[in-house]
């Protein structure tokens, strides 16, 4: 009897389970009939991909989803009724636009399935530059209007928070040549100003131009000012994001402010008093401005004698430098444009720059032999960065040498390169010594050449100075004549196929004349340079003479 009590009791028990399975299984199917659920992909338009890592919100609730690697998302246990998503992801935050579904209506049980996308790149041009207006008349060249875009956003280097009323600006030089008038330079410049949400827009760039994107905030006075940030850009498509970090607005001491005004006493004392050749650019936020330069103006530019100032901070950079093979590259020369530290790699091609300035920064490292890298670093105080750096190959093509001497031979022969070379005075380059020095920019042809330095600016910009005594007394290429102070001469000045050239930026050679278009050189100290040769006009210069390969007939 007792057996059977307990084989009903046991048979009870397992009955009332089975009851609350099925309670169970019918009340978690009563739930999912009285919700609906939600799922789809989200698109990145801009670049032809999915979006990851996106968040996708219900309106007014904290049910939200991530896309994963496929750009697909799912949020379940959506209450019935009107409802909207939104998507958030830092691309979105960079163009200053959003994504919003229209009204939806979710009944219980549904499953919805939807696609949300990016605005395209047409769309989100026009939207950034409706009330931009293109250049008109003599500016609207190739060189200094297109429909490029450059859309981004400045944050603090150390909060990551977006920065407003940072002024950006995009800067390039355009560069023209006749018989008839010389050598010109035009300088262009877009402005903009960042706005609440740290979001920027350039608009109406030429493509295929390489530029200097350039950001300085003003919530810090002359402090903040000191530390603008800038990166090369070449906009090669209709939108470029860019993404810049600019260092945080440090409070100014009584040392800070000594230096900023010994600085720019130093730089009002060493300035000649010479009228600018080009008239101010203009300030407004968004319009266009251009500054035609001719060549061999009188005007200096009040640049080329401005003290300079290099950024400091407290953020460090390691890395290491690797040929195409992967193996270290020693003494290679590694710096930061903008700041004063720099180094040479050691035996296995590590190098370690301290007391950075923050931000987004240009990294430069140059090694004979190699086409010099420069990669965009973003630097803060929070951490150190380390990176690696790869040089590429590069092989400096040669032409049939039979061919080249003959034709070589009579084109030096018709600019009288022969001539002067046969009288003793000067020194005299062709195409085997030009190549003997294995240069990738012009400046690197005269790297070891007595009496000249190469020198680096503040943006890492290079020029020739000339140098004299032990003292070195020097005097820049971009002047072209003895300054005030340490700037004592000689100066450096160039004559290119008969036209005389002056640099109204520094490194500006470098963009226009490259060592493989160089056929021959003639190199005169000051006062050496004979009197008739065509497009001197400082003889008191060392005097680089340069003939191109197509002057020659190469």
């Amino acid at each position: 009897m007792r057996r059977l009590a307990a084989l009903g009791l046991l048979a009870a028990a397992l009955a009332l389970a089975g009851a609350d399975a099925v309670r169970a299984q019918d009340s978690a199917a009563a739930r999912v009939r009285r919700v609906a659920s939600v799922r789809g992909v989200v698109i990145d338009s801009l670049h032809n991909s999915v979006l990851v890592n996106a968040d996708v919100v219900i309106d007014g609730t904290n049910r939200s989803a991530h896309t994963d690697a496929s750009g697909d998302f799912r949020i379940d246990s959506v209450p019935p009724g009107a409802f909207r998503l939104g998507v958030f992801h830092p691309l979105l935050d960079s163009i200053g636009v959003g994504i919003a579904s229209p009204p939806l209506i979710a009944r219980a049980g549904d499953s919805l399935v939807l696609t949300l996308a990016t605005p395209s790149t047409v769309t989100v041009t026009a939207r950034a530059c409706r009330d931009v207006p293109a250049p008109i008349g003599v500016l609207a060249t190739p060189q200094s209007t297109g429909p490029g875009v450059i859309l981004g956003r400045i944050l603090d280097a150390d909060s990551d928070e977006p920065v407003p009323n940072v002024v950006v600006s995009f800067n390039w030089t355009e560069l023209a040549a006749s018989k008839a008038t010389g050598f010109h330079q035009t300088h262009h410049t877009r402005l903009a100003t960042t706005g609440t949400s740290g979001v920027f827009h350039l608009c109406h760039l030429p493509l295929g131009v390489t530029g200097s994107l350039q950001a300085g905030r003003r919530d810090g006075g002359a402090a903040a000012a000191a530390s603008a940030v800038s990166r090369d850009l070449t906009p090669q498509v209709l939108l470029s994001l860019i993404t810049m970090h600019v260092p945080p607005v440090v409070t100014p001491t009584i040392t800070t402010l000594a230096a900023t005004a010994t600085a720019a006493q130093s730089a009002d004392a060493s300035a000649p008093a010479v009228t600018p050749a080009s008239p101010p650019a203009t300030t407004a936020a968004t319009s266009p401005s251009s500054t035609p330069t001719a060549a061999g103006s009188a005007g200096v530019p009040a640049s080329a004698h401005a003290a300079r100032r290099y950024a400091t901070g407290v953020a460090v950079l390691t890395g290491q430098v690797l040929n195409p093979q992967a193996r270290p590259v020693a003494r290679a020369k590694v710096f930061v444009m903008g700041a004063a530290d720099s180094a040479a790699t050691d035996d296995a091609g590590k190098f370690t720059l301290r007391n950075l300035p923050s931000g987004t920064r240009s990294l430069v490292v140059r090694s004979v032999g190699f086409e010099p890298v420069v990669m965009t670093v973003e630097l803060t105080s929070r951490e150190p960065v380390n990176l690696v750096v790869p040089f590429a190959a590069r092989a400096i093509p040669a032409l049939p040498p039979v061919v080249v001497t003959g034709r070589l031979d009579n084109g030096l022969k018709r600019v009288g390169f022969s001539t002067r070379q046969r009288a003793g005075v000067g020194t005299f380059w062709t195409l085997p010594d030009i190549d003997k020095q294995k240069a990738y920019d012009f400046h690197d042809l005269f790297a070891t050449f007595p009496g000249l330095k190469v020198d680096y600016n503040e943006q890492g910009q290079a020029s020739l100075m000339a140098t004299r005594a032990a003292n070195a007394c020097i005097g820049y290429s971009s002047v072209g004549q003895p300054t005030v102070g340490s700037n004592c001469g000689p100066c450096v000045a160039y004559v290119i196929d008969g036209q005389p050239f002056r640099e109204s930026d520094e490194g500006e050679l470098d963009d226009y004349m490259h060592p493989n278009d160089i056929g021959a050189i003639e190199i005169y100290q000051d006062n050496e340079v004979p009197r008739s040769l065509p497009g001197v006009t400082q003889i008191d210069c060392i005097n680089i003479v340069i003939w191109t390969k197509a002057r020659l007939g190469v």
